[in-house]
């Protein structure tokens, strides 16, 4: 938090402004910060290499939320109706760790990933290392609404380890701030990515808010599970 020293009285005057302002641009900046829940449906759009996988355009790859507060945020995601996983990452620290259950089931696996393996494994977008080379644009002049919500379009063009050159879109809320969250291959954004694109190797997928909802979120929601944890390389050399 930014300090202001009153050295002098004749200046007063001109820091007691000085500090309103800063003070009215704090209340706004507080008043931007996003603490809630958002909702994203996941479509194939893209698919660079046909000969790499049977997905077609349109399939639905994934529905998921992204709970969010200053401290962490989870994506409670539900793949296909077959599996449920809530990935937990700290914001501010290199907290990483998953949950697995089948659906339907009550066996939980429970996965925690130290800062080692983070990066090691490219878990977290901060960490992600997917592609040899990518370059993220300016946003560019082109707008559009989501989920009521205004947004700029930020462009990232790559090239994979094998060859493949692909572009990806996100369309960015200037006025939703999570500070320290960043968005696979964009890395931190000025503003919240509402769309954005995701190559996992085989097909592009568009992930697309559709439900935006503000609210109080406690840390005690992203607490650890009640059971034995697993390292990931104990779970990637199991499965």
């Amino acid at each position: 938090m930014k300090k202001y020293l009153i050295l002098l009285l004749s200046f007063g005057f001109a820091l007691s402004c000085f500090s309103q302002k800063t003070k009215k641009n704090d209340k706004n900046e507080d008043k931007n910060k996003f603490e809630g829940r958002i909702t994203y449906i996941g479509k194939v759009t893209r698919i660079p290499d046909k000969k790499k996988t049977t997905a077609k355009l349109g399939d639905v790859d994934s529905y998921f939320d992204l709970v969010i507060n200053e401290n962490f945020f989870r994506k409670e995601e539900n793949i296909q109706n077959r599996l449920q996983i809530n990935t937990t990452e700290g914001i501010k620290n290199e907290i990483f760790f998953q949950t697995i259950r089948p659906i339907p089931g009550d066996t939980i696996i429970f996965i925690e990933a130290t800062p080692q393996e983070q990066h090691h494994y490219g878990l977290t977008a901060r960490n992600s290392d997917a592609c040899s080379s990518k370059k993220v644009s300016a946003k560019t002049s082109k707008r559009k609404k989501i989920v009521r919500q205004k947004c700029t379009k930020v462009i990232c063009n790559m090239v994979t380890t094998d060859n493949i050159r692909v572009q990806l879109v996100a369309w960015v809320a200037a006025d939703i701030k999570v500070n320290g969250f960043y968005t696979p291959y964009f890395g931190e954004l000025s503003g919240f990515p509402l769309m954005y694109d995701y190559y996992n190797g085989e097909y592009v997928v568009t992930y697309t808010a559709t439900k935006i909802k503000k609210g109080t979120i406690l840390d005690s929601y992203f607490s650890r599970p009640n059971t034995q944890s697993i390292t990931m390389t104990e779970y990637l050399n199991n499965n």
